[in-house]
């Protein structure tokens, strides 16, 4: 069992079982070695998309908030100075799975389901942001 899988299988944050699913399927898995990242470096910017998601109505926006909630809480119980890895697992239909994890304890602090645009026409990228009617 590889690390990742071991931290996924351990969590139970919303989006790691279909993270680990895609792991166990044979999901490609780029680990990020050389990160630098801290969580009090993170949570500001993490607390701010969670704010600009709330603009946002559709599926998937409301399953990133979820997830970014998530995270925020994770890096709130971190000491600021506390280093994060991370690393990617592709969904086999569409998007990543972002991991952000604790090397050092095999914690999974969190793990957001996210898609690029250039993954999508430019029709479903807006039913991805479809912002809420005022």
């Amino acid at each position: 069992m590889s690390d990742i899988e071991d931290v996924l299988e351990k969590s139970k944050l919303k989006e790691a079982g279909n993270a680990l699913n895609q792991v166990r399927a044979g999901a490609q898995v780029e680990l990020e070695t050389q990160s630098k990242a801290t969580a009090g470096a993170l949570i500001e910017t993490y607390r701010e998309r969670h704010v600009h998601l709330a603009d946002f109505s559709s599926h998937h926006a409301q399953r990133l908030t979820a997830a970014t909630v998530e995270f925020c809480e994770g890096l709130k119980l971190l000491a600021d100075d506390e280093s994060i890895s991370y690393a990617r697992v592709d969904d086999s239909l569409l998007g990543s799975y972002i991991v952000w994890y604790l090397t050092t304890r095999s914690e999974l602090v969190g793990c957001l389901y996210v898609i690029g645009k250039s993954e999508v026409a430019d029709d479903v990228w807006d039913e991805l942001w479809l912002k809420e009617l005022e």
